[in-house]
């Protein structure tokens, strides 16, 4: 059974760019050093350690990547952009009427 991140959390490491800025990132706000394989293992498991996943949100709101931890909520954007696709479609839907 697989169980997925209620996060999108690859979503926000790509919002920062290249592994390198994350990783200047992360140590300009703790002053620990991690590794770009580790991160690059972050982005490919979309999983990161409560202690850096608070920090690069944190980074992120500053930034101005995003508004608040509420973005990067997967159930959240995928009602929202079926809410644009449906606002999108010229056709009339069955369940409109």
């Amino acid at each position: 059974m697989n169980t997925y991140s209620q996060w999108d959390l690859a979503g926000l490491l790509d919002k920062f760019g290249t592994l390198r800025e994350i990783q200047r990132g992360i140590f300009n706000q703790t002053g620990q050093t991690v590794s770009i394989k580790t991160i690059h293992g972050w982005r490919s498991r979309n999983s990161i350690p409560v202690t850096f996943a608070l920090v690069l949100v944190n980074l992120a709101i500053k930034r101005g990547l995003i508004k608040n931890i509420d973005a990067l909520d997967r159930a959240h954007n995928e009602y929202r952009k079926a809410l644009r696709r449906r606002a999108s479609e010229k056709r009339v839907l069955w369940s409109d009427l």
